[in-house]
């Protein structure tokens, strides 16, 4: 039987009646009478690969299409007004049985989907309520139903059995359907994962956990934001698997979502921790020193005004100190001297970095203190120690010394020892000149010293390839054990595994307790150092040890969580290892930090057919959002934003939000720069490519020579390489920096429990209020509830996340004008459309009312009347009256103003 077009025929079925727009539950969780049925629809088609196995005698193809359409149209009733009516108000009841809907829609399906046995279809959708299997009611479908089949109420009862399977709340809930209901008990088995929600992770490791009980003969049956329920046949031999299994599947995820280059992980920003020991591996130094050499760019000194404005220090005293420093007099600085040093100076600053970040490795901290004994001897004279009473010791650092003063001169190492910032003055004279004035001959160079050598990169290279040298003696010097070779995926996946609730190994609850007692006691003593047991201040596991949160890595570290007060002022709290990788892992999606996190999430459960479904349109969404996002993009100028709220309702007004496909979510977002700011990115570009050349003007030559291009003249150059038409690499990351192509989103899907959509910047325009702010986010998340048919979220970092599903379509931003305003924590799926049209007419009237910016989408959702926003119109308008359009769009706010 093809199941997948039975699906999409049903599918079709169900949106041209409008399923999407009315609600199948509301009392215990919120869902779609679409999201329902297709639940049921993907439940049944799992479980029939098992049942019809089973059954005796074996179920027919008849008697299969009976079970399929029964469930499509169980809930046929409930599309009714007067049902959904009394959703609203359950004070006069209402069936969702509707005899007279059901004879004539159970055919019009039968028909659609090519299937036969209708009265055995009814029978399933007339008697899978309690309240509707009464004696009377069964009789008469077994008197006068019509049935040609002898098993009509065992198809009918396994319609039942679904359909309550399918409305069970949690994963607890639906295993006890299944495991006590007469229908399934004796045809299948039954087995479950279950997680601690927190973040990145937690897909990964919900991905871990699927693939382990696929790969031990298990078959998906329904997924819940926080575990999935598995099935397998009641004469299969399947066992759960072990949490080994599931470790090691986890390793394998953490290691491919993290990639093989961890640079940007270890090397930090300038101005914070430039080194992160937890990712640090001393065989990859010149790795690490290459993206070092990155992070300050050269121009950006000689960039700096000459003169000290506030704490912005000038170039010329900086290159007072520098002469200082050299002995030198400062009294005579004219512009030849100030130009001839700044242009040293910001030639030298990656060779500072690299400076730096090799200092930061070969830091006791980092390295220990011990050497193997075959070492000793050969480094004595630069042992430290000394004294009475203290015996000389040979060090890492003595190595350090001897090796590094070896290339650079006597007292080098000390002096690279007081490196700490960049600070151009003592990073030039105390590093940068004594690595200049090596030399050249012996690196194969036709000069005098490296400071004649004009290429920057060659001088790069030989400097990294002299520290890196260096540095392997001194790791050398150290035993094995003792050297940094930082967290490996199996050390993450490890931390990570506390998540994982079941499967999990037999615990001593009263010892956990106990555990639990005394790191609640200890956690205020140990809350700002790294040794002894702690309470997690941000997932609340008890653990040992720790890390300081940085800034690095979290925002505002000293005030991330309310117990900093109880802990006392000063000083940053130590966190698990479990968060500090999380933290580390959605830093590594897009290089940078991430404002919030978009949260996709299934509105209470969702069949293994329809989580891949939205699984894969998520990642369409991607693939297609990153296109326009990168340097792939032909046509620079196009930008997305999510906070244009004007420009994505202005979209939508020609489409049907139910049917957005991923490239129409992404169009919606999709708006191109104006035309002021295509010109500015067109001079970025052709100033960046002058700096590139080192030429003054730009000529067609100069670009034909370097790209190995034969273009008739610059205008049609620039427009070749504004459309990516240009193979050169360099042209193409100036190209990227002028039009400022970099990723604003990425999207983690990696299982349908959840899908987390990192935003580098936070859904918003401009200096705005938090309510307008707030109201910007819930329109797109109810865009994109509603398109994807789940529930969605905005979360701020380190918010916890408490939903389990089947709360309603989109998450109200916790700001308290605008909660107050829609009236609930969530949008339920009744209101979700009138509230996206709402916000969407108020964004197309903003400019019309001239509310002030800060607040004018409230300022219109707040009215008291239609006619209240009609009058001002009619004040701020040149001709004293409203458009057609405009009143329209009033129209549409009437259903929401109070």
């Amino acid at each position: 039987m093809d199941y997948q077009r039975i699906r999409t025929h049903s599918i079709d079925f169900m949106l041209n009646r409008g399923w999407k727009e009315k609600t199948a539950k509301r009392r215990i969780f919120e869902q779609s009478l679409f999201d329902h049925t297709l639940v049921e629809l993907d439940a049944l088609v799992t479980l029939l690969l098992l049942l019809k196995a089973t059954f005796v005698p074996p179920l027919t193809e008849q008697e299969e299409q009976v079970l399929l359409a029964g469930v499509v149209a169980h809930d046929v009733g409930k599309e009714l007004d007067e049902w959904q009516e009394y959703l609203k108000d359950p004070s006069h009841f209402v069936s969702d049985v509707n005899r007279e809907l059901a004879e004539r829609v159970v055919p019009q399906l039968a028909t659609l989907l090519d299937f036969t046995g209708v009265e055995e279809m009814l029978s399933g959708v007339l008697l899978h309520m309690r309240h509707e299997r009464t004696p009377a009611k069964t009789m008469d479908r077994v008197l006068f139903g019509g049935h040609t089949n002898t098993r009509w109420k065992t198809l009918a009862d396994l319609v039942d059995a679904v359909d309550n399977l399918c409305s069970a709340k949690g994963l607890f809930a639906g295993l006890q359907c299944l495991e006590e209901r007469s229908c399934f008990s004796g045809h299948v088995r039954t087995a479950y994962h279950l997680v601690q929600m927190r973040g990145v992770s937690t897909t990964l490791l919900h991905r871990a956990a699927i693939d382990s009980f696929v790969a031990k003969g298990w078959s998906p049956l329904l997924h819940y934001s926080n575990g999935t329920i598995y099935v397998a046949s009641a004469t299969a031999i399947a066992d759960e698997p072990t949490i080994d299994e599931i470790r090691a599947r986890l390793a394998e995820n953490v290691k491919n979502a993290m990639g093989s280059d961890f640079a940007n992980l270890v090397v930090g920003k300038p101005s914070g921790t430039f080194l992160h020991p937890d990712f640090f591996d001393y065989r990859h130094l010149d790795t690490y020193l290459y993206k070092a050499s990155e992070r300050v760019k050269r121009g950006s000194f000689i960039k700096k005004s000459v003169e000290t404005k506030g704490r912005n220090k000038g170039r010329a005293d900086t290159i007072g100190e520098y002469l200082r420093l050299k002995g030198k007099s400062v009294a005579r600085l004219n512009n030849d001297a100030l130009q001839l040093h700044s242009e040293r100076i910001d030639a030298a600053q990656p060779e500072m970095m690299i400076f730096r970040f090799f200092k930061e490795s070969i830091d006791p901290e980092l390295i220990g203190n011990e050497v193997t004994p075959e070492f000793v001897e050969s480094y004595q004279a630069f042992a430290g120690g000394g004294g009475k009473r203290k015996v000389a010791k040979v060090t890492p650092q003595s190595v350090a010394q001897a090796e590094y003063d070896k290339v650079f001169g006597t007292g080098a190492y000390d002096d690279l020892k007081s490196m700490s910032t960049l600070m151009p003055a003592p990073d030039m004279a105390l590093r940068v000149d004594r690595f200049w004035a090596l030399d050249g001959v012996q690196f194969g160079l036709d000069i005098a010293q490296i400071g004649n050598l004009l290429d920057h990169t060659k001088r790069g290279e030989i400097l990294i390839d002299i520290l890196v040298d260096i540095a392997g003696k001194i790791y050398a010097a150290i035993p094995e054990e003792k050297r940094p070779k930082g967290a490996t995926p199996e050390q993450i996946a490890t931390s990570f595994m506390a998540d994982m609730v079941h499967p999990a190994p037999q615990l001593n609850l009263t010892e956990l307790v106990e555990k639990q007692m005394q790191a609640y006691a200890a956690t205020k003593a140990n809350a700002r150092r790294a040794k002894g047991v702690h309470l997690c201040p941000i997932c609340n596991a008890e653990f040992e040890g720790g890390t300081e949160a940085k800034a690095d890595f979290m925002d505002k570290p000293d005030a991330h969580t309310n117990r900093a007060v109880s802990h006392g002022g000063g000083g940053k709290i130590v966190i698990c290892d479990a968060c500090k990788y999380e933290k580390f892992l959605q830093q590594l999606l897009l290089g940078s930090q991430v404002s919030d996190v978009l949260v996709l999430f299934p509105r209470m459960n969702i069949g293994h057919g329809s989580g891949e479904a939205l699984r894969q349109k998520a990642t369409r969404i991607w693939d297609t959002a990153l296109n326009r996002m990168s340097e792939a993009n032909p046509d620079p100028d196009q930008h997305l934003s999510l906070g244009m709220t004007f420009n994505l309702a202005r979209k939508l007004s020609d489409l049907d939000v139910y049917r957005l496909s991923s490239i129409d979510i992404v169009d919606l977002m999709t708006y191109h720069s104006r035309d002021e700011t295509a010109k500015k990115h067109r001079q970025d570009l052709t100033n960046g490519l002058k700096e590139l050349y080192a030429v003054d003007e730009l000529t067609v030559v100069v670009l034909n020579e370097n790209w190995g291009t034969d273009y008739p003249n610059v205008d049609d150059a620039l427009q070749a390489l504004i459309a990516n038409q240009v193979a050169d690499d360099d042209a193409r990351k100036v190209r990227a920096t002028a039009f400022r192509l970099s990723p604003q989103l990425a999207i983690v899907c990696q299982t349908p429990h959840m899908i987390l959509v990192p935003l580098t910047n936070p859904i918003s325009m401009g200096n705005e209020s938090d309510t307008n702010a707030g109201i910007r986010e819930l329109y797109v998340t109810l865009i994109l509830g509603l398109a994807l048919d789940c529930s969605v979220s905005v979360m701020k970092i380190g918010e916890a996340i408490t939903f389990e599903g089947g709360e309603g379509v989109a998450r109200v931003p916790a700001v308290p004008a605008l909660r107050d305003l829609i009236g609930a924590e969530w949008v339920a799926i009744a209101d979700a459309k009138k509230w996206l049209n709402a916000i969407g007419a108020a964004a197309l009237l903003a400019n019309a009312t001239a509310f002030p910016e800060r607040s004018n989408l409230y300022a219109i959702l707040k009215s008291p009347t239609a006619g209240h926003i009609l009058r001002r119109i009619e004040q701020k308008s040149d001709s004293g009256q409203a458009n057609i359009g405009q009143i329209h769009l009033l129209e549409t706010t009437k259903e929401i103003l109070k």
